[in-house]
């Protein structure tokens, strides 16, 4: 039984406004370049201002509150209708924005996110605000991630009290992948706020648009399916809403007539009012709470559920149909939404499919939000001009003269008009929100920079599918820049007697090939490289360039000429392909095939890297162009190996970071994984994958000695980690094959949770003393200390020649949580570099001046997870840095124990080399997913006496381009036959058993040093 309990909300929002404020805040962004820049905001000023030394900023960080006026502006006078810039770096501004401001400042207190908030002030008192200071920003409304908000014209500053209506936002991500705002497909509107206007708007022309309009309905993701709801356009202003009411109609069963009344309020023309079983349900997902919602048990539909909306007691207007289960309906929203399109009318209780768009089916699943989802209701979007008097175009017969497909694209980036057309074409492809239809090659207008193609969206007639001539009658318009047709009206005309040859897509393209000519075409790529899965399982979707994406200082020094290059290669040259439905973490991904497998599973998974050869139909979506292939048009070879390879010596060493190995903790009732200090797995069906995968990994590495990092920091006794996986490594092995190095002093291993360690086999290799460890600095700052792993040593004889070398294993402090620079004014150089640049250049400054001090062999190999990339200044300072080539001087960290806690120029170097360089250089070992690049972490550095003796390099790519999901934990949870789960990621080999590849080198030793 439906509840009808009457929630009128109509909530009016206002705004405190600061009058006469001189100055307001009128942008806020958060940049797609390289370090997510440009950061900052935009102010406005209102009137002349004598002293501009009175006013200010601060930023509220995730919602921590306000810190006060963290930077003064300096300067004198500036003049009324002045902008002044507020940013982080002001070389990354002038990059996207094209042009550097007169009035602009650089400062780290505006190196936020798009979650955090900011505040003006005047004489020390706030007096504008963008978003909520104790409020975490992330998927609230005014989240403005990876894109801007900005502030709608002659609205005033609010005095502290933030005001979503007073601003406009380009929606979470939408920068993503833009390289400049002008190219941008969602600019920011910089420079264009106005104020003060006191000529009011001309009056709006009377309405013709319909009193009153269902134009969405919603079926949610959250628990109990909330939001659930309808919203409703005002096309003419009403002054007694109470002569309209609603009605659902459940699971086919027919009209129950008026079910809920709306109360009698006024509502202007131009506003919307929502319907919902639960208002916080909607707040949540949506983000903001309407002006006017009401809350009622009749709005508790599923995806499957009609509904009516009456006037006077007649029904004026119907989502779907009231006499059937929308089930496996073409108009089902079941976990997802339905959006009426513009300029169509109420239907008089008859339905049209054809009016309305949809998300897909369970297109919500996994979304906690509409500002992030996938594909987000549009929701407030819907327009009417009303009364149209245009008789709708006809529709002919199958091969009756028809507007040609390529007249509707044009050569633009837009399709030409939005009158209705009549085209046919062959399809090509069938997505879950509609077709591809393509002209036949004889209609072809042989223009080069004219589409033949364009993507129908409506539901295909039945028995329509790829091959067949399709002849429509539809509305041009863009959807989100992509050009398509909405469906009126379709025939089937039958199979084509043309076939349609793809247009080949070269990679690189830029400045070859515009993808904007194929938009809606059948194109095809070849041999084409992955650089990102990040969403591959998530929404079937593959990123493809000429080549991986190199993290910039892996391959150049900072602030170089090569260093640029490098940034802008990270966005150019890029092509997706996709499935072909519109799923969240659909169960299969619809093009995968090999031929080992007919699917995807962990034998058979994608990799960074893999070549690509796909061909299909082509659209713009989210920001790039995508291709939409079949299982019989994509192929892939991957670049899997079965083994290192890698010329033998006499020696083998290796660096294996091992993703926090934790064995667990002893107790009477036996061993738990649920203790504080517990930084892997979390129960024991876990830890028996993560730990049957190092093993394979470790016996097809084979190496003589090997450096971990990141196993449990819990001594060398019976229970700890090394001891349980070398013996569980030597019972795969069938023999006692491997050693720990160990130390009666448990102290040397720090006293962070994690540690290093060194294995080795008796054999090969006889230990020379004890594992020895060397403290590393720490860093005060503010009101916590920066802590890292202290490093290990451990000295070898090789049995066969007597030669002596050892080994340095070494954790760096990661670039995760931020050291004092980050904190205070940032420089450049230190955001390149992520966190903690200065820190990891004084940690290298303290191993390199330990090692010297300690009595060790002549040959010394330092490996390890050194958290710097290849050009970064800590390994600068271990190799061959020189300030005259490298272009600046490399400072320290301040607040170390180094040097009285203050930041000195680095003058000397310590001239170990880079093995890698030499023998392996174009590889790398982890990848940074979110960003989409690659490059090396953990390095293998030799003194000119070892260097000397290197027979061969490699990185072993086992991890960091392998799928994520493979990971032992979301392979358990998400991806486990057990479950049910279609897809099984499961299986033990040594693909994914860390996050980072190792890295392997054989050395040809000589006589004892």
């Amino acid at each position: 039984m439906k509840k009808n309990h009457l929630l009128a909300v109509p909530m009016l929002l206002g705004a405190s406004f600061a009058a006469n404020a001189s100055m307001v805040i009128t942008g806020a962004y958060d940049g797609p370049l390289a370090n997510g820049l440009p950061k900052g905001i935009e102010i406005y000023v209102t009137e002349d201002i004598s002293d501009i030394t009175l006013y200010g900023i601060g930023s509220a960080n995730n919602g921590g509150g306000s810190d006060g006026e963290e930077f003064t502006f300096s300067g004198t006078s500036i003049s009324a209708g002045s902008y002044i810039y507020v940013t982080s770096n002001i070389v990354g501004f002038s990059d996207y924005f094209g042009f550097t401001p007169e009035h602009i400042f650089e400062t780290g207190f505006a190196n936020v996110n798009g979650d955090d908030a900011f505040e003006l002030f005047e004489n020390g008192q706030v007096i504008d605000v963008f978003g909520e200071i104790t409020i975490d920003g992330t998927n609230q409304a005014w989240e403005y991630m990876d894109g801007w908000a900005y502030r709608i014209n002659d609205t005033e500053a609010n005095a502290g009290i933030f005001d979503i209506n007073d601003w406009s936002f380009s929606g979470r991500n939408a920068w993503d992948g833009e390289i400049t705002n002008a190219s941008a497909s969602v600019s920011m509107p910089v420079g264009t706020f106005s104020a003060g206007s006191t000529t009011p708007p001309p009056p709006p022309p009377p309405s013709t648009a319909a009193p009153m309009t269902i134009t969405a309905a919603f079926d949610g993701p959250l628990a109990r399916g909330l939001p659930k709801g309808i919203e409703i356009y005002i096309g003419q202003d009403i002054a007694d809403l109470s002569i309209y009411g609603i009605g659902s109609a459940n699971n086919g069963g027919g009209t129950d007539g008026q079910e809920f009344t709306f109360p009698s309020i006024a509502v202007s023309a131009g506003s919307y009012i929502y319907v919902t079983s639960n208002i916080a349900g909607f707040d949540t997902y949506f983000g903001f709470t309407p002006g006017v919602i009401f809350e009622t048990g009749v709005a508790t539909i599923n995806g499957d559920d009609a509904v009516e909306l009456f006037e006077n007691g007649q029904v004026i207007d119907v989502f779907g149909e009231v006499n059937v289960d929308g089930t496996n309906q073409p108009w089902e929203y079941l976990d997802g939404w339905a959006y009426r399109i513009n300029n169509t009318d109420p239907n008089g209780g008859t339905f049209a499919i054809n009016d309305w768009s949809f998300s897909g089916r369970n297109a919500w699943d996994g979304e906690t939000s509409n500002a992030t989802a996938a594909f987000p209701l549009p929701i407030g979007t819907f327009t009417s001009t009303g009364g149209s008097t245009t008789p709708p175009v006809a529709i002919g017969a199958c091969f009756d003269p028809a507007t040609l497909i390529s007249s509707v694209q044009g050569s633009g980036a837009t399709v030409t008009g939005t009158a209705d057309v009549v085209v046919e074409g062959i399809v090509t492809g069938i997505r879950g929100t509609g077709f591809f239809l393509q002209e036949e090659p004889s209609d072809s207008d042989n223009n080069a920079n004219t589409s033949e193609g364009i993507f129908v969206v409506g539901t295909p007639v039945s028995g329509l599918t790829v091959g067949d001539v399709a002849r429509i009658s539809g509305t041009p318009s863009e959807f989100f820049a992509n050009s398509q047709l909405t469906l009126i009206e379709q025939l089937d005309c039958g199979v084509a007697a043309e076939t349609i040859l793809p247009v080949f897509i070269p990679v690189p393209f830029e400045g070859i090939f515009d993808l904007e000519t194929v938009e809606g075409m059948v194109a095809s790529v070849s041999n084409a490289t992955i650089f990102s899965l990040d969403n591959f399982t998530r929404f079937g979707e593959m990123f493809l360039s000429d080549s991986v994406k190199r993290t910039p200082s892996d391959v150049a020094v900072p602030l170089s000429p090569e260093y640029d290059a490098a940034v802008t290669n990270l966005t150019a040259n890029i092509i997706l392909i996709e499935d072909n439905n519109g799923l969240t973490f659909p169960a299969e991904i619809s093009y995968y095939s090999t031929p080992t497998f007919n699917g995807l599973n962990y034998d058979n998974a994608p990799r960074v890297g893999d070549s690509v050869s796909a061909t299909g139909p082509v659209q713009f979506a989210f920001g790039n162009y995508r291709i939409n292939p079949t299982q019989s048009t994509f192929s892939i070879n991957s670049t899997r190996t079965l083994a290192p390879e890698i010329v033998a010596g006499d020696v083998s060493i290796a660096s294996f970071n091992v993703l926090n190995y934790f064995n667990g903790e002893v107790t009477s009732n036996g061993v738990t994984f649920d203790f504080p200090e517990n930084r892997g797995a979390a129960n024991a069906e876990e830890f028996a994958l993560q730990q049957a995968r190092i093993i394979e990994a470790l016996v097809t590495i084979d190496s003589d000695v090997v450096g971990l990092i990141e196993i449990e920091n819990d001594g060398f006794g019976n229970d700890s980690a090394i001891k349980q996986l070398v013996d569980e490594l030597n019972a795969r092995l069938g023999a006692t094959i491997y050693d720990y190095a160990q130390s009666n002093d448990t102290s040397i291993t720090g006293t962070d949770a994690i540690s290093n360690a060194v294995i080795y086999k008796p054999a090969v290799v006889t230990p020379v003393g004890a594992l020895a460890g060397i403290p590393l600095p720490t860093q005060e700052n503010g009101n916590r200390t920066v802590r890292q792993r202290n490093s290990l040593v451990q000295t070898f004889t090789h049995n066969a020649t007597g030669d002596q070398f050892a080994v340095v294993v070494n954790h760096f402090k990661s670039k995760g949580s931020t050291c004092f620079e980050d904190d205070n004014s940032p420089t450049e150089l230190d955001l390149i570099q992520g966190s903690c640049g200065a820190f990891r250049v004084s940690t290298a400054i303290e191993l390199g001046n330990s090692l010297a001090a300690m009595n060790l062999p002549e040959k010394l190999l330092i490996l390890g997870d050194l958290n710097t990339y290849s050009q970064e200044d800590a390994l600068a300072i271990l190799t061959d840095y020189d300030p005259a080539t490298r272009g600046y001087t490399i400072t320290t960290a301040v607040n170390t124990e180094l040097d009285n806690g203050n930041s000195v120029p680095v003058t000397n170097t310590f001239g170990y080399q880079s093995v890698a360089s030499a023998f392996d250089p174009n590889n790398f070992s982890f990848y940074f997913f979110g960003d989409d690049q690659v490059g090396s972490l953990d390095h293998i550095l030799a003194s000119p006496a070892a260097f000397n003796s290197v027979v061969d390099l490699t990185h072993w790519n086992i991890n960091s381009i392998e799928l994520f999901e493979l990971t032992y934990d979301r392979a358990l949870a998400f991806y486990n036959p057990a479950n049910g789960d279609l897809i099984d990621f499961t299986t033990v080999g040594p693909y994914r058993s860390s996050d980072h590849d190792p890295v392997i080198v054989t050395l040809q030793l000589g006589t004892q040093n």
